[in-house]
């Protein structure tokens, strides 16, 4: 076991830190006796396995008459099915005093036995024991428990509980439901080892792979910047040998010397790039080179002879500025001239200068990644951003990072899915420039939140997709070989009549402290929030900082750059958001979201410089709609109305009206998306179409150059309500349907059900 009492970075030009709680030294971990036993447990870093691994679990059995138990729950319960195998493995030594073995056992929480086994010769001297149990239950709650049989001191390591049917049959594999929830997206690459953990908080806080491959016990784990351990037990090798047993062509995501950008200024020393270069022309042997190379040899030692093929490499993650675009220049023509196959991947428009061409004369930028983490109205109406992008002398995109994380789509819901999938069908249709694109985050264990959403959402024992899930598996489970035009016309003339104009509210800040009392939201002369902050603040969802209500005072603690708290309905309507708010510290200004559900999304921004009134179309951009020259006074209380109703809204700032003006929804007037492409392998013609209204919408295809068979298949993913999401009780409220389609021709009408995503595929004859 490897903790750290504490992680702080501190950086000085932004007065930023990223604060991590002190972790429990026994997670998972407890001790129990009966009879007139006698024992403690508790974490030592005396006599440890290794430098690597400097914590250890200490037992001392002081009286032993009755059962002691050492019990460990896993990660929030431990499931095991009926008839599988477990591999345990751990590292163990004892002093003079202690005489025996050991008893391990699977069980249940009550302490009934599902399998057992006793462990003998346990020495001085640290020493690995191996063995397998297979369970005669299946248990969604059960637990490993050690049951010393003397008394003295025992101690134990690197415990491990591995089932044996993992992805693949992989000794420390891939959990197979998850890997095959994967397989069946039908990927064709695996971005790793991810974003911002790429950089870390720090440098030294950042990834490194060379401390995550070789023996599990000699990986020290990092604290990381999303603020939980991780063991690295699932390191380069592994994520190489999953993108293998996949099919999938690796994308190995590498640091060029910068900490994460939105967290801290630090960079490496100029002089040290080489260094990062060197980093990653290991990495690339490591996974690609013969046996006969040095890290070549090492992967052949850890079980793959044969070599990897990296296909991707993004030089560097989420980075920008001078000092990337040198990093750059000089990461491409190392890479290149070994590895010139490899696509390289830069994270903005590199700028070439005399100098540069004379320096670095073939380098060049093969692709560009863009991250989107936007609003379903975002979504709706830049469909089209890609459909002007100048083709001629550009680099191809790659959309790294895209998925909905405003508070209207919530745990990953349908609406989201719908955004995501009308800018996915702007990806097809301009496939000619936007070459790749993965979703982000992919994996969510549901006890321990980071992020909203995420696309594969699980326990310990059960699995399910979000809507956004079953709409990226669709379209990638049914790329066409190229774009056909295909005009899919509305027939309902549907017009917007602003009934999206309807939501909670938040207040999002970054860089400051920012207190809020007297918040009240009034609908019919009634205050519906009705919340005097003095019960804490069970009412609303805190998706980022600290905060607390104390004295009827809502405050975020500034322990993080980043303070958002949510109060969320959907169903809030002309209504008005009454409020005082004080700047205490920080530099972030004062944002104050309203609107936050069916598509309208707004924010007054109190900020050091103006005031003004934005309609946000993700990651706090958007159109502004009222704006004035003004300086926000820290300490001072400010009182602030915002009336909503119909779609007209006025906001007043210490009484005095500060803007009127009109709202606007977030649908187009038909509300319907779409694009068509022929599959040649399967001689089809392949027509995705997003409804996005909540009624049905009936289309006309007027399909061009091509003669159509008379039938043909529709998958429609489809729901009564936008806000409906999966769970891991009903996971798959919200999931693809098959049917069959009749009479159709090169032009006929097809029935878009309401909020729905369909994929129509038409046999060509």
């Amino acid at each position: 076991m490897h903790w750290i009492n504490e992680f702080s970075v501190t950086t000085p030009s932004q007065n930023w830190k990223e604060r991590y709680n002190i972790p429990d030294p026994l997670f998972a971990w407890s001790l129990k006796t009966d009879g007139n036993s006698v024992a403690t447990i508790s974490q030592t870093n005396q006599n440890p396995l290794n430098q690597n691994n400097p914590m250890s679990l200490e037992v001392s059995i002081q009286k032993l008459n009755g059962n002691i138990s050492v019990i460990n729950s896993g990660y929030w319960g431990m499931a095991v099915n009926k008839g599988e195998k477990y591999s345990l493995s751990f590292y163990s030594r004892k002093d003079n005093i202690y005489s025996d073995g050991i008893k391990v056992c699977l069980e249940s929480v009550n302490g009934k036995v599902y399998a057992e086994k006793k462990i003998t010769g346990i020495e001085k001297n640290w020493k690995q024991f191996q063995t397998d149990f297979t369970s005669s239950v299946t248990d969604s709650d059960a637990r490993f428990v050690i049951h010393p049989l003397s008394k003295g001191k025992i101690w134990f390591d690197v415990v491990s509980l591995f089932p044996n049917e993992t992805f693949m049959q992989r000794s420390n594999g891939a959990r197979k439901e998850l890997a095959e929830m994967l397989k069946n997206l039908n990927p064709s690459f695996l971005r790793f080892p991810g974003g911002c953990v790429v950089e870390g908080a720090t440098l030294e806080n950042r990834i490194q792979w060379k401390k995550t491959i070789g023996n599990i016990s000699e990986r020290p784990g990092t604290w990381n910047l999303w603020r939980y351990h991780t063991t690295d037990g699932f390191g380069f090798h592994e994520y190489l040998q999953l993108c293998e047993d996949l099919n999938v062509a690796p994308m190995y995501v590498i640091n060029v010397g910068m900490a994460c950008q939105a967290r801290t200024s630090e960079c490496a020393p100029i002089g040290e790039i080489k260094d990062y270069i060197q980093n990653t022309m290991d990495a690339l042997e490591y996974a690609m080179g013969p046996v006969s190379s040095k890290w070549g040899r090492l992967r052949a030692k850890n079980g793959h002879p044969k070599p990897f093929s990296i296909k991707y490499l993004e030089i560097g993650n989420e980075n920008r500025g001078p000092y990337y675009q040198e990093a750059y220049k000089n990461f491409y023509t190392a890479i290149k001239n070994k590895y010139p196959d490899i696509i390289t991947i830069a994270d903005e428009p590199i700028t070439f200068n005399k100098e540069d061409k004379i320096k670095h004369p073939n380098a060049a930028v093969e692709m560009v990644d863009e991250h989107y983490y936007k609003s379903p109205l975002f979504f709706f109406n830049h469909e089209n951003v890609y459909d002007s992008y100048i083709r001629k002398d550009s680099p191809k995109i790659y959309i790294g990072e895209f998925a909905v994380t405003t508070p209207d789509g919530g745990m990953g819901n349908l609406r989201a899915a719908l955004g995501e999938a009308v800018f996915m069908i702007g990806m097809e249709r301009n496939a000619d420039i936007v070459r790749m694109a993965s979703y982000a985050p992919t994996f969510l264990n549901i006890n321990d939140q980071r992020w909203v959403p995420d696309m594969i959402v699980y326990d310990n024992n059960k699995v399910y997709g979000t809507p956004s899930y079953y709409a990226l598996q669709l379209f990638s489970q049914n790329r066409p070989d190229y774009v056909l035009p295909c005009k899919v016309v509305s027939t309902n003339s549907l017009n917007n009549k602003n009934d999206n104009l309807k939501g909670g509210f938040a207040f999002r800040n970054r860089g400051g402290q920012v207190a809020y009392k007297d918040i009240k939201l009034i609908i019919d002369g009634n205050d519906v929030l009705n919340d005097d902050l003095k019960n804490g603040t069970g009412k609303w969802i805190i998706k980022a900082d600290n905060w607390e209500a104390k004295n009827g005072i809502l405050v975020n603690k500034f322990d993080e750059i980043k303070s958002n708290i949510w109060m969320v309905n959907n169903n809030w309507k002309d209504y008005s958001l009454q409020l005082k708010v004080k700047m205490i510290q920080g530099e972030g200004g004062i944002h104050i979201n309203f609107l936050n559900g069916g598509g309208g999304n707004y924010s007054l921004n109190l900020t050091e410089n103006n005031f003004n009134i934005t309609q946000l179309t993700g990651a706090g951009k958007g159109q502004i709609l009222k704006k004035i020259t003004n300086k926000l006074i820290k300490g001072k209380w400010y009182d602030i109305k915002i009336d909503i109703k119909s779609k007209n809204l006025k906001c007043y700032i210490d009484s005095e009206l500060f803007a009127d003006t009109e709202l606007y929804g977030s649908l187009s007037d038909e509300n319907i998306y779409s694009t068509a492409g022929i599959g040649n392998r399967n001689k089809e013609l392949i027509v995705k179409i997003v409804n996005s209204s909540q009624k049905k919408n009936t289309c006309k295809l007027i399909i061009q150059g091509k003669d159509i068979r008379p039938d043909g298949d529709a998958i429609i993913i489809s729901s009564t309500d936008q806000d409906d999401e999966n769970t891991l009780t009903n996971p798959f409220y919200v999931k693809p349907i098959s049917m069959k389609l009749h009479n159709i021709s090169s032009s006929f009408f097809y029935q878009c059900p309401a909020n729905s995503i369909s994929i129509l595929k038409l046999k060509i004859k």
